[in-house]
């Protein structure tokens, strides 16, 4: 059953994302995030996090319609930097600021199919197997802001310690650049950890408060 026809009660709403480098077993990134539904739609919240001298937090809501097709993305960090985006049936505006000056920037990519790449945003590929649609095993094209594609496909389920997992994964193209994520689904359709091929991350969901 594909998770756009889901209740968001039976989905996890709220916690966070805690990424691992698999080279050294370090914590680099922790993103905290909260879903709730408004009168015609959904509204995420969340805060990133990444780990480094210089890097700024970052905060995010997001306005979805109710099958997490994406409408408006704000986006604020320390030091007067931000972004909006605002997603339109055929093309996508981003405004860039700074403290100084905004740059607004048209891109010719529907709301439809567009997935929006943030650095930090490690809850990110939550949005994608939101708009999965698990009964077609055919791959399933996204267009990437600000430039680029995405391919996601469905895998074989694997089994661990009982439980079934649905497995996806996501080809991303970016000019001449390329990586594959490997995402694991649980029953109830949450997104449970996901791994990076390029930067060797893992990704785990940690549903505590």
């Amino acid at each position: 059953m594909s998770n756009q026809n889901e209740s968001l009660s039976s989905l996890v709403t709220s916690g966070h994302y805690i990424a691992t480098n698999l080279s050294n077993n370090l914590q680099v990134g922790l993103d905290s995030f909260q879903v709730r539904e408004q009168a015609d739609g959904l509204v995420v919240e969340s805060k990133h996090r990444l780990f480094g001298a210089g890097m700024p937090v970052q905060n995010s809501i997001f306005a979805l319609d109710s099958d997490w097709t994406p409408r408006r993305l704000d986006i604020s960090a320390e030091g007067g930097l931000g972004a909006s985006v605002d997603f339109g049936e055929t093309e996508t505006n981003v405004v860039i600021k700074n403290a100084q000056e905004e740059q607004r920037i048209r891109f010719p990519v529907g709301r439809r199919r567009a997935y929006f790449l943030m650095n930090g945003g490690l809850y990110f590929p939550m949005h994608l197997v939101r708009r999965f649609r698990f009964e077609d095993f055919a791959p399933q094209l996204f267009d990437l802001v600000p430039t680029g594609s995405c391919q996601v496909r469905r895998l074989e389920d694997v089994e661990e310690g009982g439980e079934r997992l649905r497995q996806l994964e996501m080809r991303f193209q970016v000019e001449a650049a390329e990586d594959v994520i490997r995402l694991f689904v649980n029953d109830r359709g949450d997104l449970t950890r996901y791994r990076t091929r390029n930067q060797n991350l893992l990704v785990q969901l940690d549903e505590r408060e």
